[in-house]
């Protein structure tokens, strides 16, 4: 809400919530002088809505962002966009049958880290990647915050993959290319949450369309601060977050050693 407020292009024009409440309470907090709604298809006919941010609880994405493009709204959808393959068929299938635009919300693509990375890796400098580890770790299972309510129920939330290691999986594919998954198989635990119908943390090991193997962990259990991290090695350098060794540049030392980047190019992970 606070990026949409200061965008220059962007007028928050409505808020729909079941709880006209708290819906009024936010707009209050945040200085907003909008219309209130309980009810999503009278938000989808005020002729003012041109766009649609879902943040609803992840099993209502699909069932949301398809009445959204229905009527004729482009929609920016918070991940992950869907919970079941069924409902990942619909979201296809309705937004080749429409003409709106359509976005996940995949934030850390425009992470300067990343943003360095994917220039990095589009200009090939350290080759061609045969290894990838890509780690999403995320206390807000101990967080007291109003999704813990639903988060650790799988007909809502899904799966500790969903909830936050698509991100990572997501960074993977965007630096990569667009590679897919084909082959997989992942080990879950629980160790903290028993009242939770499916396991805080996941370790898949894929492999990649590319030829490349993958590492990626999910954890909305440690006990630790927010860490999202990733490794790239190829045939001509490693990238490990912020750090670089690449032989096709002169004057770096030996692949025996590290390397930081410059401090122009260094950057960290934040929320």
């Amino acid at each position: 809400m606070a990026a949409y407020i200061v965008h220059p292009k962007a007028e928050v024009v409505a808020l729909c919530d079941i709880n006209a409440d708290a819906a009024k309470a936010r707009a209050e907090a945040l200085g907003l002088s909008c219309k209130i709604y309980t009810d999503l298809e009278k938000t989808l006919a005020d002729e003012d809505v041109d766009i649609l941010s879902i943040a609803t609880p992840s099993c209502y994405h699909a069932r949301d962002a398809t009445l959204a493009m229905r009527a004729g709204k482009h929609v920016l959808v918070e991940k992950p966009i869907a919970t079941t393959l069924d409902d990942l068929a619909l979201l296809k299938r309705t937004v080749a049958e429409t003409e709106v635009k359509t976005m996940a919300g995949f934030v850390l693509r425009w992470n300067d880290m990343i943003v360095t990375l994917k220039a990095l890796m589009e200009e090939k400098t350290i080759g061609d990647v045969f290894m990838v580890q890509a780690d999403f770790w995320q206390n807000v299972g101990w967080l007291d915050v109003a999704m813990n309510t639903w988060l650790g129920k799988k007909a809502i939330a899904g799966s500790a993959m969903l909830a936050g290691g698509c991100h990572a999986l997501d960074a993977v594919r965007w630096l990569l290319g667009g590679v897919e998954v084909k082959e997989t198989f992942a080990y879950s635990t629980n160790f903290s949450f028993p009242d939770w119908d499916h396991p805080p943390t996941t370790l898949a090991v894929m492999r990649l369309s590319s030829g490349a193997v993958c590492k990626l962990a999910s954890t909305l259990e440690p006990n630790a601060p927010y860490l999202f991290r990733i490794e790239l090695l190829g045939t001509q350098g490693t990238i490990r977050n912020n750090r670089l060794y690449t032989s096709r540049w002169r004057g770096q030392m030996t692949t025996r050693r590290s390397l930081r980047m410059s401090p122009a190019c260094q950057y960290s992970m934040r929320r």
